[in-house]
Order: C-alpha cells, then structure tokens, then sequence
C-alpha cells in the first residue's frame, strides 16, 4: 500500500500527500469503512490534496489508487486481459431503501472477486465504491443518480450490469416462503442494517424475520423500530434485559411460527439465493433439515468457500457423524446453527442450552440425533464475516473475556456443550450420541498431549472421560469397538 504522509495544516483540516507516479493521469483516495468496503474520498489529478479532519477518521484506513487514462492501475494485469463484451455475463441488480442510505445487492449466483461501482458524472462514469461482497450500502449511493457495475474474476472483468437509476420506491412484492429468521442482536448498529436488508433483498423472501433485541445499549433498538414500522408484515421484535445469545435465540423460537427456522448472526449476510435454495430442497425432499455452504471472510479480506460435501445427496444419520468427524474446514457445515433450514417443531422441542459459549456444538449434536434425513444444497450460500471483532456476544460474555483469560475456562464450557447431547439427544441413538461426544474430546485430547503448559486442560479432559465412562461404560460401546486407535486411547484413562 502507498504511504500517505498526513499532517495538520490548520484546525480540523488536514493535509495529505503521497509519491508522484510518473505515468497516472490522476490519483484516488480511497477510505475503508467499517463495513470493509472502499469508498472514493476524492478524485485528483495532485498527489497533494487537503481535506477536513472529521471526512478522514470516519474510515479505518486509507489507501491511493493510481489511474493512467481512465484505466485503473490494479485492473492492468496483461494487453489482453479485455474479454469481449457479449461474452461478460449481465450482472443482475437490486436495491432498496435502507435504513441506512440505499442498498444494492448483486443477485447472480456466480461469486465474483470483486465489484466496481461507477457513478455517472457530467456523462462519464467515475468509480466511487470498490467492494468484495454481494451487497452494498452506502451514504454514496443517491436517489435519480444513475450506476453501472463491473464484476471481476482473477483480475478480469466477466460481468457487467446494465445502467442503473436509484428511484425511491416501495420494495416490489416477493413470493414469501415459511420460514422464521431469528436474529439476536447486541449492539449492532454497524452491522443490523446491512443484515436486514440482505433478508429483504432474497429471491424468495422468508415469511417472518425476527429481531431479539439482548439489552443492547448503543442504538440498535431505534434501527429495529424502523424496521419494524417500514415492514409490520414482515419483522417481529422482542426486547429482554441482556441474557446471552442462547437465551435469545430461544426467545426466538418460542416467537416463531413458520414452518422452518433458520438462523442468521447480525453481522453476516445470506446470499440472495441461500432461503430459496435451502427451501426448495426442504419441500421437494420433505427434509427436517438443509445444510448449506459457507463463505468464510476473514479480517486479510481473503475469502475462503467450504466446499467437499456431496451436492443434494440424503445423507443417513451414521453417514452425517462420520462426515462431521473427519475434522477438515468442512467441519464447519455442522457445527454452525446459521447455514442451515431446520423444521421448527425440532427447535421447539430441542431448544438451546442456556450457556453462552459452544451453545451451537450442543444444540447441532442434540437435533441431529432426531434427523433421519440431511441435504446439501450445492451453492456456497452464508457469509460468514469474520473481518469484524464478533458482536453478538454479550456483556456477560464480555465479563468473562476479561476476568478468565486462561484456556481452561473455554474447554470446561466446551466439554459441557459437547457432554450435554448425550442427555439431550435421541435416546434411543444414546449409543452413536456417546461415540460421537467421545471421540470429539478424545480428539482434543490428542491434540493437547503434548503442550505442558496446559496440563490443566489434560487432566479436565481425562477426568470428564473417567465421569462418562463409571456411568456409561464405554467399553461395551460397539461404535468405539470398531475404532481400535480411539478404544486403545481411552483404555489408557479410564
């Protein structure tokens, strides 16, 4: 990245100047905001430029990007890198009104690296937002101004959108499907905008969102009560004194009336195909549960999609314990409550146990043990952004994080997620439920036998296999028979 040198010309203005690329016709600046996309600050043919102090520290970072005719240097990568133009595929866009400015959300299926937005300006278009999600909102994006968007794959373009004019107007009516979207929320006012709308911008838009409002103390209620009054239809809300993720998502399902519930964290996206995808395959295959995909945005930006599983296959109850066993990045399709549609009258029957940690290694363990039928759709569907410090954790949580650094306070809550299906689950599976929690500690265990330095943490996983073991006797567990390393390993302890 360029170094941008900055220094305090007067009061609240602030003078910024970076090295001269001899061959640029002009320069732009370009800002990260908190939602990780880069909007032009300014358009300059000067690598000097002044600027009022309160425009530079709403971003994260800054960064120059230099142009030579109307090209953009990072688009540059070879003379040939221009794909004929009946060639690039129509990029499909939708916006909305938000809460929060307008909203554009890109509606094909394909997955690009990168969008470009450009603005028309006096009969040219001018970039002004550069983005690596889907779904865009933005104080830039302004009413009866007219866009066009560029998608990119390896650095080149391969799509392309028609002209765009931002009217304001009502969102056009969808087809709804049964399903319950429960979303906690603690102090979201980042994140909830741009969460909502991805709902609301779906191809096939779930009949119900639900917001739990945890005692969040920043001003998230007010962007729900918006919501709320924009969409009486649609939005269902409850506010409690702050209790923890798993209280509210329980809440969530006491509200919700849909035939399928699904989760979504305040601060990830669905793609706009993930409830159409995921529903149409619940009612063509009459299943209890369909898993999707996931996208994984870390905080380097780079993007990262779980792939591995076999596409819209059944998959027996035995079958999903193995798969999830394996212990790859696939892993991630299981143990996560948010990529996934589940019949709520499992949810309600099954709901989370009231512990804020590992809440969801819990509750996937105990539903699975009730499911005889798994699907997987074929698109990489959720967004899981991990590019943002986590928020949908609680002043509890928080209270935890400061006064119990050590590792042993997580594996203890951990070991109680894990050990707490085996009561909850189908009885009637107790003895693949008992396999399943065994081998997953014994897994850690492992890992662990040689770090000394937690030797705590040992001793914890060795003392809740013995607990287990005096009251289930995992000897006579024919599915740990069958696992000669795992049953040598435990005989060692127990």
């Amino acid at each position: 990245m360029e170094s941008i040198v900055i220094t305090e010309k007067e009061k609240g203005i602030l003078s910024l100047s970076w090295r001269k690329y001899p061959y640029a016709t002009h320069y732009l600046l370009l800002g990260l905001t908190p939602l990780h996309y880069y909007e032009i600050i300014k358009r300059t043919k000067s690598n000097h430029v002044t600027i009022k102090k309160t425009t530079i520290q709403k971003y994260q970072e800054i960064k120059i990007k230099y142009i030579i005719g109307e090209e953009y240097k990072d688009k540059i990568i070879s003379p040939s890198y221009q794909i004929a133009k009946e060639n690039l595929e129509e990029i499909k866009v939708e916006f909305l009104q938000s809460n929060q400015n307008y909203t554009l959300s890109f509606q094909n299926k394909s997955f690009y690296d990168k969008y470009y937005i450009y603005e028309k300006q006096n009969n040219s278009f001018h970039l002004i937002i550069e983005t690596e999600d889907f779904q865009i909102n933005s104080s830039l994006l302004k009413e009866n101004h007219t866009y066009f968007i560029e998608g990119l794959i390896n650095n080149q373009i391969t799509g392309q959108s028609k002209e765009l004019i931002i009217l304001k107007k009502d969102k056009p009516k969808k087809k709804r499907i049964p399903i319950s979207v429960i979303i906690p929320v603690y102090n979201a006012k980042y994140f909830l905008s741009r969460c909502i709308d991805s709902i609301l911008l779906s191809t096939l838009e779930p009949e119900e969102i639900i917001l739990i409002n945890d005692g969040s103390t920043d001003n998230s209620q007010e962007i729900i009560n918006w919501y709320k009054k924009k969409y009486p239809d649609l939005i269902r809300t409850y506010t409690q004194e702050n209790q923890g993720v798993s209280y509210a998502r329980n809440k969530g399902i006491e509200l919700a009336t849909k035939d399928y519930i699904a989760f979504l964290d305040h601060d990830d996206m669905p793609h706009p195909y993930m409830y159409e995808e995921l529903y149409k395959t619940a009612l063509t295959k009459n299943a209890d549960i369909v898993i999707g995909k996931v996208i994984i945005r870390n905080k380097y930006n780079e993007k990262q999609i779980c792939l591995g599983l076999h596409d819209n296959v059944h998959y027996s109850y035995q079958r999903m314990i193995e798969e999830k066993n394996k212990k790859t990045k696939d892993n991630i399709y299981f143990v996560a409550i948010w990529n996934k549609i589940i019949k709520s009258s499992l949810l309600k029957e099954h709901p989370f146990m009231n512990q804020n940690y590992y809440e969801d290694t819990s509750m996937t363990r105990t539903i699975y043990s009730y499911i005889n039928q798994f699907y997987y759709v074929k698109d990489a569907i959720y967004i899981w952004d991990c590019r943002f410090q986590k928020t949908i954790g609680t002043t509890t949580n928080q209270y935890y994080l400061k006064e119990n650094q050590e590792e042993l306070f997580y594996h203890k809550h951990y070991i109680n997620a894990v050990l707490s299906a085996i009561e909850k689950g189908n009885q009637k599976r107790k003895e693949i439920l008992i396999y399943d929690c065994i081998k997953e500690l014994m897994d850690y265990l492992k890992k662990i036998q040689t770090e000394s330095n937690i030797q705590k943490v040992k001793e914890l996983y060795i003392e809740e296999i013995k607990k287990v073991n005096n009251k289930y006797i995992l000897q006579n567990n024919k599915y740990l028979q069958k696992n000669k390393e795992l049953s040598t390993m435990i005989s060692r302890y127990i």
